[in-house]
């Protein structure tokens, strides 16, 4: 399991907070681009232009700190819009998607364990 409050270690303390809000839920599911946890709460993500980042590769082509894709994460609950998160920076963009690729491998192993069950269950059923 991977700490996120040491992974990528110039992400932001604030990126991290908003990563950190979601311990201790339970997932119902996961993919690459969207976990929801049992509660109701799902966070997605999506990879956004940023013009005005864009914008400064023209005028400053070599600032580090450019970022022309932010990863834009969206909190709902019950399928209602409660809140989003856009990332600043490299390593900001970065932490959220090593998050979401840890909570994606999570949501396999919940897949195949529910599979495995509902195939027992059925197993039993047509045997009884």
């Amino acid at each position: 399991m991977i700490n996120f409050n040491e992974v990528v270690p110039s992400a932001d303390q604030e990126t991290r907070d908003f990563i950190n809000q979601f311990n201790g839920f339970e997932i119902e599911k996961a993919d690459k681009e969207s976990v929801t946890f049992t509660n109701g709460i799902k966070v997605s993500y999506s990879l956004e232009v940023s013009s005005l980042f864009l914008q400064q590769f023209i005028t400053k082509p070599n600032d580090k700190f450019n970022l022309a894709i932010q990863v834009v994460a969206r909190v709902s609950m019950n399928g209602h819009y409660m809140s989003s998160w856009g990332c600043m920076n490299k390593y900001d963009n970065a932490l959220i998607l090593i998050w979401f690729e840890e909570k994606s491998r999570y949501g396999q192993k919940v897949r195949n364990k529910t599979q495995d069950n509902a195939k027992e269950e059925y197993n039993r059923i047509m045997k009884g």
